[in-house]
């Protein structure tokens, strides 16, 4: 009974501690959220823009897949916007970011 209380509390705390990580970006967010938070090639997102598509996909990964706190995320795309949103949106969800190249052969990938 005393692990499961502990675990309850350990969890509690994650959770609160991504709660603060949650509003100081919000708060980032909304002061500069019309500002340019990325540029890449012709593409650019605004603060406003990139909050919006990271809580998109972290919903998604909650939601639809209902992966656990502290498991791996594997990412296999080139460097692109999505790359970035795709990496804020797993480290926002408390999840372990593991980078793939799409350019590595196939036998790597799934190693």
């Amino acid at each position: 009974m005393k692990y499961n209380c502990c675990k309850i509390q350990i969890e509690h705390q994650w959770i609160l501690d991504k709660l603060n990580v949650s509003i100081r970006s919000l708060l980032l967010a909304l002061a500069e959220s019309q500002q340019l938070a990325i540029i890449l090639d012709s593409q650019s997102l605004t603060y406003a823009e990139m909050l919006y598509y990271v809580q998109q996909v972290s919903l998604h990964f909650i939601d639809k897949y209902h992966v656990k706190s502290q498991q791996i995320i594997c990412q296999c795309i080139e460097r692109s916007i999505e790359m970035v949103i795709g990496i804020l949106a797993i480290s926002t969800t408390g999840y372990v970011y593991c980078p793939l190249s799409p350019n590595d052969p196939i036998e790597r990938l799934y190693h």
